[in-house]
Parts: structure tokens; sequence; C-alpha cells
């Protein structure tokens, strides 16, 4: 009789999102301390069973798990850094992973820090801290629009994505964000002005995409100002090699004005694995929310706008590697049932399947090339025949050489959109293309784009309302844009851009003088033009501070939207304390076009604490516009009513948490 002891090869590899891996760095595993190599792995031998680790790397914040060895195996750790704004890896830019300084389009992020920190209630409050990006709310929760250098139309003219899968309402072309995910969020992508090569008819102000991660087992707690509060707990199964996962959030407040309480539950889920060399990830997701509209600043009279919102989704992707570079396909389907209290009331469903072919093998040349379908249906409950569909077909192609001290990035896509409703349809065949480059020098680096989008007509615009027009064109965008970055060892970051989008054929409400009162035409033209800057400076170890502004021009075009804002935020890290200090002032700001009904300039400052405690839990506070700054935003479109809504003054909120 006898036993054979096996041993596995196990490997750490550490991804510092595109950086470099600091020297000095090593992993625990259990009482054993293997160091890191100079390319940022360790490599050990280990008998079948279950491990605890902790990943101790300079400049990072200590990353602890466990891990199941059942077999040879490969496990990339991603350490969160002490500096929040090192510029890393995205993957929105081109649909592949590449460093920032290597993009050529203006990108911005925001890290999972930042979210837990901003104390954000939804993923728009979160996106205020990105230069160049505002937001349409009425309050903490409901509905936000997210407005990137001055476009977005309730999100109708952004792309929104969650892992990359769409988020848009079939009938309006818009996203409902409110159902968006803030928990269980990695970090948030977003690409500045047109894409339409790789988002195609969605990407005409820009793009933003919603990267979720795994959580982990434990239980999230919040509670403040205007009696609101949130539950948050979360599950999560190692079954070697898979992985399964769900979370579930409950969310309420009083709200701060009249008539204006929410109350909201979101149910999250999903599993990751590998099967014959494939690896699936799947996951699932569930919002259910009721939400009354105050009054805008001004009108009179009772509120009365109240409306309930169930949005859900879910997925499957499968990837495998190939010696050339991945396969990937990902099918999904969205679904919603909204009832509003003026009678409307509407199902939508969008089910599509995404193939992407990513080249990454080749000597100097990455790319992706790809086709994406989605098919949506829509209808209007109580009104007979009051249904709608939209189907998209866009073959897509894009890539970057770089040769030397020079990137060059270029792509194109084609689509084929049809639009039915009424017993009739509508066809449109339009393709979108780009290019850019990007020029690396002692100086910094220097980028430079053009991109030719389009925005197809929605079902709204064509067949939904007695003031649709199936004769509406697509609108045409044209965008050019430069700018130039440097970076100096991490403690001073530098990014300037200067942008020009033209859009033709803009579609718009005109006055009929008859019934219907008015009518959707292509009847504007809109030209955006604008600079932008941020800068990064980290002056001493545990401080990150970072400025930036960005100045539109927008011709005549002033109604709602802020044509100066400063953005600033400061970190501070020591030990087991975090806190952060962020804001922003806001200047030129008009109630009507033509620089006409002026504003008050504003400016508004926030603050956060987080202190970790018994290293698995913390405590935060968050004081929400410390100043008790009195101030209006302006909203488009809101059931009932457009104009000006007052918003939160001075807040408190205390939050806590422990996670296994």
């Amino acid at each position: 009789m006898f036993f054979v002891l096996f041993s596995f090869l196990v490997k750490f590899n550490v991804d510092c999102f595109g950086n470099p891996v600091p020297q000095g760095g090593f992993v625990v595993l259990d009482t054993l301390k293997v160091p890191l190599n100079e390319k940022g792995s360790a490599e050990l031998q280990l008998e079948q069973g279950n491990y605890s680790f902790t990943l101790a790397l300079p400049g990072y914040r200590v990353l602890k798990g466990r891990i199941g060895v059942m077999g040879d195996t490969t496990i990339t750790l991603s350490p969160e850094p002490m500096s929040y704004y090192i510029p890393g890896i995205v993957v929105i830019a081109d649909r592949y992973k590449k460093n920032v300084s290597d993009v050529s389009a203006s990108v911005g992020f925001v890290s999972r820090a930042d979210i837990a920190l901003s104390g954000a209630f939804t993923t728009p409050g979160a996106l205020e801290l990105v230069p160049g990006v505002s937001i349409q709310r009425t309050g903490l929760y409901g509905r936000s629009d997210i407005i990137i250098r001055g476009i977005g139309t309730n999100g109708r003219r952004l792309g929104v994505y969650v892992d990359g899968r769409p988020e848009k309402m079939t009938l309006f072309d818009c996203s409902i964000t409110h159902a968006l995910p803030l928990h269980n969020v990695d970090r948030i992508e977003i690409v500045k002005g047109p894409f339409a090569s790789l988002y195609g008819s969605e990407a005409e102000g820009g793009v933003v995409n919603i990267i979720t991660r795994i959580p982990n087992t434990g239980i999230h707690i919040r509670g403040g100002s205007y009696n609101t509060g949130e539950i948050e707990v979360s599950g999560r199964l190692e079954l070697q090699p898979h992985t399964i996962w769900a979370t579930v959030k409950g969310m309420r407040s009083d709200g701060h004005l009249e008539h204006s309480k929410f109350s909201g539950e979101d149910y999250q889920g999903g599993f990751t694995g590998s099967i014959l060399n494939w690896y699936l990830k799947g996951s699932y997701k569930y919002f259910s929310g009721w939400k009354q509209e105050p009054l805008a600043v001004g009108d009179t009279g009772m509120p009365s706008s109240e409306q309930v919102y169930r949005r859900g989704s879910f997925d499957l992707e499968i990837r495998r590697n190939i010696p050339s570079g991945e396969i990937k396909i990902k099918g999904f389907r969205t679904f919603g049932h909204h009832i509003f209290s003026d009678g409307w009331e509407s199902r939508d469903r969008t089910s599509g399947l995404f193939l992407d072919y990513t080249v990454l093998g080749i000597k100097n040349l990455v790319g992706v090339a790809g086709i994406h379908y989605r098919d949506g249906y829509g209808e209007r409950i109580g009104t007979p025949g009051a249904e709608f569909w939209k189907s998209d077909f866009s073959p897509f192609v894009h890539g970057s050489f770089e040769y030397g001290f020079l990137i060059v990035t270029g792509g194109g896509r084609y689509t084929i959109s049809i639009v039915c409703g009424n017993g009739s349809s509508v066809e449109y065949k339009m393709h979108g293309y780009d290019g850019g480059i990007v020029l690396k020098t002692l100086l910094g680096k220097f980028r430079a784009r053009y991109d030719k989008g389009f925005k197809i007509p929605s079902i709204s615009e064509t067949f939904l309302f007695s003031s649709g027009n199936p004769s509406l064109k697509p609108e045409n965008i044209k965008n050019i844009e430069a700018g130039w970055s440097y970076n100096l060892r991490g403690r001073f970051y530098v990014d300037l851009s200067v942008f020009n989008t033209y859009t033709e054929n803009f579609i718009r409400t005109v006055p009929t003088g008859s019934m219907p009162p008015f009518r959707f035409e292509n009847a504007d033209t809109l030209n955006e033009k604008g600079v932008e800057a941020m800068v990064r400076i980290v002056p001493l170890n545990g401080f990150d501070v970072s400025v930036g502004y960005i100045a539109l021009d927008r011709g005549t075009k002033t109604l709602g939207v802020p044509l100066n804002t400063w953005n600033f935020k400061a970190i501070y890290t020591h030990s087991n304390i975090t806190a952060m200090l962020d804001g922003r002032w806001v200047y030129n700001y008009f109630s009507g076009d033509n620089f006409t009904l002026p504003r008050n300039d504003y400016i508004v400052v926030n603050i956060g604490a987080r202190m970790n405690l018994f290293k698995k839990g913390y405590v935060q506070v968050n004081i929400e516009n410390i100043l008790d700054t009195d101030y209006s935003i302006y909203v488009v479109d809101i059931p009932g009513s457009s104009g000006f809504y007052r918003m939160p003054g001075r807040s408190f909120y205390l939050s806590t948490g422990y996670e296994l």
C-alpha cells in the first residue's frame, strides 16, 4: 500500500493596469512568502487544497483573497493603486485592451475607489468627477441624464454599456440610468466624442462603459439625510474553476423636495468558469423602482408625476484565446416595463448577438473585427396596434499599428437598420469611419483624430407618436480633435484637448400650427467647439490632486448646458484612512438660448472619508454640498415638465460594511 502526493504549478501574474510592475512586491501564501520577479509574476508548487493569499506591492493597496488548487493554474491579480489617476488600460476606446496614452480618442475613467469615496447614489452621480461630463437630474435618485461635451439628449445621443452590453430602451433609444448598477462596479470608462466605427449610431456624443466586478461575500449599509437608506447583501461561492455570485440591494429616500420620494430594489448575479478552453461569463440583473418627480423651479400647482420602472437583462459571453488573438461571442437580452401616472404604460425588449475577433499576435498590429446584430420590440400598452420593431445589422473593423514613436489607428462600420410601425417601415443604410495618430516624443504625446458618424432616427421620432416623421433622415456627425499629454514619472500629468463637432440634419421638434402641435423634423445643425484640460499632481506620497476644465462654444444654443465648468479632486491616504475632497464650479449657465436668462454661478464641494477596520470592514462619512450652496440643474423632458430643478443642500451620510 502506498500514497502518491500530487503537486501543481500555480503562477501569479500582476497586472498594474498596463503600467510597469514596481520592484519589491511579493505574494504571501498562508505562511510562505514568494517575491515577484522583474516581470511581475511568481511561481510555486502547491498541493491540492484551498489557500489564503496576500499581494503586497509598493504604491498599491494590499490585495487579499483565497484560491482553490485542483490543477496547474494561472491567477491574474490587479491591485488598486494608491494614486487614483494612474493612466492605465482602457477597453472601451478600441474594444480591446490598450494603454490610455496610446489611444487617439479622449478618454476618462472613474475607479472603484473614486466611486466609493464620492458617496454617489447613481452611476451618473459618479461621472460628475470626470471633466467634460455633466449630469441632468432632479435629485439623488431617479432619472439622471448624462451629458458629454454638451451632447446627450436623455442618453439618445450617447452609447451606454454594461460590460459591453448596450443599455437602451427600444422605443426611445434612451438609457434608464437609475437602473444601471453602481454597486459591484470595478470602474467606469468614458470616450468623449463620436466613435461610430466601433459603436455605431449610439456614439454621437460619446460612450460610457460600466465595467463590473465579482463581489465578495459581505454586507454594506448606508443612511443619512432625507431619510435616505440603502442595504446591500452579496454572496460569492468558489467552485474552482467556477465562481457563482449574487447581490441584493434595497434603496429608499424621502427626497430633498416635496413629492420626490424614491424606493427601489436591485438584484444581480452571475457566474464565471471555463469549459474545454472556452472562458464563460454570464450575468443577470433586475431593477424595480418607484419615483415621484418634484416641480421645477418656478412651476406652480401640485406635483403629480410618478413613475414605475422595471428593467432587467441577462447575457452570456464566451471567449477563447487562439495563437493570433481572441474570439468572443456575446448574446444578451434587455427588457423593461414602464408605468407613469399620466397614463403612459409600455413594454420593450432587445435581443442581440455580438461576434468579435481580436487580433493580438501580429507584430505591431492590434485590432478587432466583428458583426453586431440587435433586434428590438416595443409596445404602448392600452393603445391598439401600437407595436414597433427596430433591427440593426453592423459589420465593423478597427485597428492600431505601432511603428517606433508613431501609432496609427482607424476603422469603419456599415449599418443596415430597419424601423417598423403603424403598418409601414423605413430602412436606413449608413456608414461611419475614423482615423487617428499618436506621436510619442520627449515633450509628451501628441494625438489627432477625425470621426465621421451618424445617428439613426428612433421609433419615438418616426412612428410612436402622432408627431413622428417616417421621412426623417439620419443625423450626420463630423468631429475633428487634437490633444497633447505629458506624464512626468507619475508625479505630474497633464492632458489638453481641442475639439470641433458638427452635426447636420439635427432632429428636433418643430411647431406645426395645427394638430399635432409639433412634429419631428431635420430642422437644425449643431456645432460644438471647445477646449478641455486636466492636470494631476502627486506632490507627496499619499497625496493626489487633480483639476479639470472645459469651455464649450455652442453658438446660440445655450439652453440648459453649462458652458464653463471646473472640476477638482484631492485625495489623501495614510495607513487605513483615505479622504477625498471634490467639487465643481459652474458658470455661464443659461435658462434660454442666445445667452438669455442667465443662471447664478455656483460652487459645490463634497468630502468623504473612509477608515478600514479589522482588515475586512470599514466605516465612511460623506458630507455633500458642505458649503450649502443653493443651486439648480436643468432637466429636459421629465414627464410633465422641463426646467431647472433645485438640488439638495448640505447633507450627511454614514456607511459601513464588512466583507469576508
